[in-house]
């Protein structure tokens, strides 16, 4: 017997009994609807091209339609939220459309007066500050969506001591506060939970020691039971990081990387003196990439690269890595900033009230790579922004690892991997990339309007997956062509053509704006004087 999904089924199904001549009509619907629910998109455009009768089956049935259109969004679904198909369907629509026409006027407009505050963060969707000097209190705002579903939730975290800093993950219920002891020689970060406060009711141990000086803790991310810390020392003449990585729920370590100690046991080239992260992020369960810079004998940062390492490999991960090296620096520049981001949030754990219809498919998210270089002899500094797809990233280490034995590191040149995988995108102006990324999605003001770039390689070419104009009113010029960068601090033009689309508003903002905050569905505006701002959600 096959089983079938109730919600393939719609009250008329007369009208989709058209006779064909390749066998599908002799078998009960029900039967078609159930072998077809369980073919990917691309088997069910494929189907949609074999014949009439089946064109008018997958185009009339929401949760097929709603599969290819998702994929099409580069979206994937959350069951958490049981929507019918036809829901989501109309939802995933609405959604396309106010983002791809960027129609502000059908957004619910207010403002929030949290740059009062000496700590906030707009991250993974969620709104969070601390009003107080005494940093013991932080109030959260995840904004609603009435597109996917999610109405607005509000409320306010106490502690009992200050923090020096903090960091969330919405999906995993964490709120990370920072601790430094009474003697500021040494860190913690404690476990409690985001939505109700205390620790977290999954964390064998309430606290993490960090590695490191207190004040040096420069980045923590979490995914499923993995929490990363990035450690930034500088102890008389010597300066390095420290990555470690701990099994959040058990307390314990998963893996540890020192840079000094690293640059003894495995030492660079000749010219090479040491091998700095600046920021890390988590590609998927079992995959970090981090930014790195690499200091010659001159103490001159030379080479930017992303670092690419399997967390299944234990020790050897940081030995076993793939190196993919950024577009060489001219000789007369060096690096003065180079930031690596990725923001993205699965339903996890998470214990909200409410879970959104669908979200950003984790391969399709953008990695943003700035690299900010200077003049050796003078302080004018010039931005390079590159953005990557979370998937292709993961391809290029896959191949690249495919016909090694994983003892030493695989290095891959940027005329080797970067052109087919990588947008510049020129002329930006200089902005916190941490805060302007979020899923597929880039977001920017350019000449006094606020413009979107996205990202997902199946949204820019949704036109071959809707011939028939279901997606018409999705509007946005799709960059397909090459586009060369040509930079007096870069050795040579830097050629890219990874497909985007091209989106600029209506909505005027201030030239001089200076922070464009992004969540899946939410923009926050700053001016330049960081007093004025406006929160706008679907």
């Amino acid at each position: 017997m096959i089983a079938t999904n109730p919600d393939l089924l719609v009250p008329d199904l007369g009208r989709l009994s058209l006779k064909n001549p390749n066998g599908f009509a002799s078998l009960p619907l029900r039967v078609v609807l159930a072998i077809l629910d369980q073919l990917s998109y691309q088997d069910l455009l494929r189907f949609k091209l074999t014949c009439r009768y089946l064109s008018r089956v997958i185009g009339g049935f929401p949760s097929l339609q709603y599969k290819i259109e998702l994929a099409a969004a580069g979206m994937t679904d959350v069951p958490q939220n049981d929507l019918s198909p036809v829901k989501k369907l109309a939802a995933l629509r609405k959604y396309q459309r106010k983002w791809s026409q960027l129609n502000w006027d059908s957004f619910d407009h207010y403002y929030t007066n949290v740059y009062g505050a000496d700590t906030w963060d707009f991250s993974y969707g969620l709104l969070s500050y601390d009003v107080e000097e005494d940093h013991d209190e932080i109030s959260c705002i995840l904004p609603g969506s009435v597109v996917r579903g999610v109405p607005e939730e509000r409320w306010t975290l106490y502690f009992a001591q200050k923090f020096a800093e903090y960091f969330v993950e919405p999906s995993q219920d964490l709120v990370l506060p920072v601790f430094n002891d009474e003697d500021d020689i040494e860190s913690h970060v404690m476990l409690y939970s985001l939505y109700s406060g205390g620790q977290h009711s999954k964390a064998k141990h309430d606290r993490i020691i960090l590695p490191g000086p207190t004040g040096s803790v420069d980045e923590l991310r979490v995914h499923e039971n993995k929490l990363g810390c990035l450690t930034q020392w500088e102890i008389s003449d010597w300066t390095g990081c420290i990555f470690t990585l701990w099994d959040w729920q058990t307390g314990e370590a998963i893996l540890s990387y020192d840079s000094v100690i690293h640059a003894e046991a495995y030492p660079e080239a000749n010219d090479i003196i040491r091998r700095d992260f600046t920021n890390f992020t988590f590609l998927d369960a079992t995959h970090v990439a981090l930014s790195a810079c690499l200091t010659n004998r001159d103490q001159v940062l030379f080479q930017g690269l992303i670092q690419i390492i399997d967390l299944t490999k234990g020790p050897d991960a940081f030995s076993s890595s793939v190196n993919l090296y950024l577009p060489e620096i001219a000789d007369n520049a060096c690096i003065a900033m180079l930031g690596l981001t990725r923001n993205t949030t699965t339903p996890g754990m998470s214990e909200r009230k409410h879970y959104p219809a669908f979200r950003t498919a984790d391969d399709q998210a953008v990695v943003s790579v700035m690299l900010e270089l200077k003049h050796q002899t003078c302080e004018n500094h010039q931005m390079v922004p590159f953005f990557f797809n979370t998937g292709k990233l993961l391809a290029i280490y896959e191949a690249a690892t495919q016909d090694t034995n994983g003892s030493s590191p695989v290095n891959l040149s940027w005329d080797e991997w970067g052109p087919d995988s990588a947008r510049v995108l020129c002329g930006l102006p200089h902005f916190d990339h941490k805060m302007t990324v979020y899923g597929s999605r880039f977001v920017w003001c350019d000449d006094g309007f606020l413009t979107v770039a996205d990202f997902n390689t199946l949204g820019a070419l949704s036109n071959e997956f809707f011939p028939d104009g279901k997606v018409s009113d999705v509007t946005g010029a799709v960059v397909l062509e090459e586009t060369t960068f040509k930079h007096k601090l870069l050795k040579k033009p830097v050629v890219t053509r990874m497909p985007y689309r091209y989106v600029c508003s209506g909505m005027k903002v201030p030239k001089d704006t200076s922070v464009v905050c992004l969540g899946e569905d939410t923009i926050l505006i700053q001016d330049a004087d960081k007093t004025v701002h406006a929160l706008l959600t679907m």
